[in-house]
């Protein structure tokens, strides 16, 4: 499952896959780009900002749905992932 949002100025970012796993920002988002392999227990997430666009920008993006925590990279490198409640939350800062 891949998602992606485009648009110049920020805005809200939620999505679901086929199989029941939700994918959301906690804010709104510049541009985004989510990649969701679950048959590697993956995520892949870039999103980035213009200048001045952080005032009431996402600050983690949050993964439901799964049993156990995804693998994630944000921008390419490695992210923490953290348990929140029943879901799996990144930090986007």
């Amino acid at each position: 499952c891949a998602s992606w949002s485009t648009w110049p100025r920020p805005g809200t970012s939620t999505d679901s896959t086929r199989d029941g796993v939700g994918l959301k920002a906690d804010g709104k988002v510049g541009l985004l780009r989510v990649e969701y392999r679950p048959w590697e227990k993956a995520c892949d997430i870039s999103h980035a900002l213009k200048p001045g666009q952080d005032g009431d920008a996402a600050k983690t993006f949050t993964i439901s749905g799964l049993a156990e925590p995804p693998r994630v990279t944000l921008n390419g490198r490695p992210a923490d992932v953290r348990v929140a409640g029943q879901a799996f939350q990144i930090s986007l800062a």
